[in-house]
């Protein structure tokens, strides 16, 4: 694995595959009302006490928009409090039970999004356009 650099978290210009994907999954969940998130199908480090059941090795860590991990054990769960930070998401729940909403912003980056994917693009290449 790539050694990362010592950097506490991602912004919205380098998000990458993880985010991306993360977004449009909570997306499907807030359509579908599936709440809370299902912790089963994202990639969780267990330094939490938060597991998908699946373990953690620092290879799944998350990675930035040109495929290199710049934090280690950063992982869905650091993406979804990015996706807030950025403004993104709204959190009406906890960490252990995520209720997120769509902000405008995030609504605007998912019709973006979901065109980008269509026409056959790759999330790490995505670049939302405000």
């Amino acid at each position: 694995m790539e050694t990362a650099t010592k950097k506490e978290n991602y912004t919205e210009a380098g998000f990458g595959k993880q985010h991306w994907s993360l977004l449009a999954f909570i997306e499907t969940q807030v359509v579908d009302k599936s709440f809370p998130l299902d912790h089963r199908r994202m990639s969780c480090n267990t330094r939490r006490g938060i597991t998908n059941g699946c373990g953690w090795d620092d290879k799944y860590s998350t990675k930035n928009k040109f495929g290199v991990c710049e934090i280690l054990g950063h992982d869905d769960i650091d993406c979804f409090e990015e996706l807030v930070n950025e403004g993104f998401i709204i959190n009406n729940g906890t960490l252990l039970n995520m209720y997120p909403a769509l902000t405008d912003k995030g609504w605007k980056c998912i019709g973006q999004l979901r065109e980008f994917k269509g026409k056959g693009g790759n999330y790490i290449d995505f670049v939302f356009k405000k």
